[in-house]
């Protein structure tokens, strides 16, 4: 019993009770891994000063480890202490930025430096996971960036910013798809540039040139695949946030194609994101509810919505669709039923006594993905949910919701059906189950302890019974 224990005590246990099996390494990821073609060289860094924040090391380790067994040995892990000397040269040349953290030493504060990621290194090739702390995601981040390395494919996408705002107002949008490697053309003089590009990405709708405009047109009917960020005014976001009524949006007879039809009002819900702004007298910051600026939780199938918690949007407009046999029509941001209407030159100022519009209450839909035989089209209305404006919000969901779109329209999805795995790799782990961890691996332990003395007297009575009735 005592080496049964020993056994249970180093080994690692995992039964996933969970019906879509959210918590083991996915049958994609296994048949990844069991069919790479070279060796592939991972080596983790993580400084021990972060264990008392961020207690996950053995975790991530044990993860590292489980794809290092289902590659068949194509995979080296190597665990570097960033510490030493040695390890804090090691991680410097493999350019892992160090960031700080404050901690308590004699009642005093002090910032430490500390190093966390990891590095894949194939043919010659060297791509990082810059910031690792948890196992969130860590099978999502793995998996994409070994795919990148052993199947190195050209994604880019073409990018028109049609808002009339500066293109520095989308750095975030820029980075996020540079940092899954995705390259951007900006604004192409003609069709003949876009040749190379599969994904049509296109901000605004109020300052667009008729070169512009055709490039636009033909992509679409060309059949191939685009997003657009359409809100239904334009805002002076550099001022008083006053707003600039639009016409009917210049692209709605491509977005007729698809069953869509964008509506010039303004959608506002009191599930919000609270606005911090300086009060009348000056003399200090008030809390707003702000219902312009609303927070939708995600709530549907799409792999697109994987990992999201919410999505804030920034005065948007709302979506209606035309149900069509040959079309499918998947929504993925809808208000909740408190929210309502308003027409597009009301007036914006946060410190105004809002009344919602009982008549207009209700579910509106703000983005939206349509499908038919030969393409599709995900129509946002909020030409600046992934602005800088995500500062004030917060809103990091927002560029995660942005960067899965256009992976999704590039033919990722099982890259990002990833996001759905919650890898969690402990001894004696009953995923799925509520308890904690340590109550669980008690609970077993007890069992063992009462259950294995009791069937070893079970079976000796046994013997001693079949003994005596029938002699030996």
């Amino acid at each position: 019993m005592v080496l049964l224990l020993g056994v249970v005590s180093v080994y690692s246990f995992q039964f996933d009770l969970t019906s879509g099996k959210i918590y083991s390494v996915t049958d994609y990821s296994k048949r990844f891994l069991s069919g790479l073609p070279d060796y592939l060289t991972v080596s983790f860094f993580y400084s021990d000063k972060l264990s008392k924040s961020f207690p996950y090391k053995d975790s991530i380790l044990r993860i590292l480890n489980e794809f290092q067994k289902l590659s068949d040995g194509k995979i080296t892990v190597l665990n570097i202490n960033p510490d030493t000397p040695d390890g804090k040269r090691k991680a410097e040349n493999y350019g892992l930025i160090p960031h700080q953290i404050m901690s308590v030493q004699s009642s005093s504060e002090i910032y430490e430096v500390v190093y966390s990621g990891i590095v894949l290194e194939y043919r010659g090739q060297v791509l990082t996971i810059p910031i690792i702390l948890t196992p969130e995601n860590l099978e999502y981040e793995f998996i994409s960036k070994v795919t990148r390395l052993v199947e190195p494919k050209d994604y880019r996408v073409v990018f028109f910013n049609c808002t009339g705002w500066e293109d520095s107002l989308f750095n975030y949008a820029y980075e996020v798809l540079y940092n899954e490697g995705i390259d951007i053309l900006f604004n192409p003089a003609n069709y003949e540039e876009t040749v190379n590009c599969q994904v049509l990405v296109v901000f605004g709708d109020t300052n667009v040139s008729t070169e512009q405009e055709e490039i636009i047109n033909r992509w679409v009917k060309d059949g191939k695949k685009s997003l657009f960020a359409i809100s239904p005014a334009g805002i002076d976001i550099a001022g008083n946030w006053v707003s600039r009524p639009k016409e009917e949006s210049r692209f709605q007879i491509l977005f007729n194609l698809f069953g869509l039809s964008l509506k010039n009002n303004f959608v506002l819900d009191y599930s919000n994101v609270r606005l911090a702004l300086l009060n009348k007298n000056g003399t200090g910051y008030d809390m707003f509810n702000y219902p312009f600026w609303p927070r939708v939780i995600p709530s549907g199938n799409s792999v697109i919505l994987n990992g999201l918690s919410s999505i804030d949007f920034f005065w948007p407009g709302y979506i209606e669709t035309e149900p069509n046999y040959d079309l499918k029509i998947t929504p993925l941001a809808e208000t909740g039923k408190l929210s309502w209407l308003d027409e597009i030159t009301a007036g914006t100022d946060p410190y105004q006594d809002f009344q919602a519009d009982q008549e207009t209450m209700g579910e509106h839909l703000i983005a939206v993905s349509s499908e038919n035989k030969n393409s599709e089209l995900i129509l946002v209305a909020d030409e600046l949910f992934v602005s800088n404006l995500i500062e004030s919000s917060n809103g990091v969901f927002n560029l995660y919701f942005f960067s899965q779109a256009v992976q999704h329209l590039l033919g990722l999805d099982d890259i990002l059906s990833l996001k759905k795995n919650y890898l969690i790799y402990n001894p004696l782990i009953f995923s799925g189950q509520s308890e904690d961890n340590s109550k669980t691996i008690m609970n077993i332990y007890l069992c063992l302890f009462l259950l294995i003395p009791l069937l070893i007297v079970f079976i000796f009575i046994l013997v001693r019974f079949y003994i005596k009735k029938y002699g030996k």
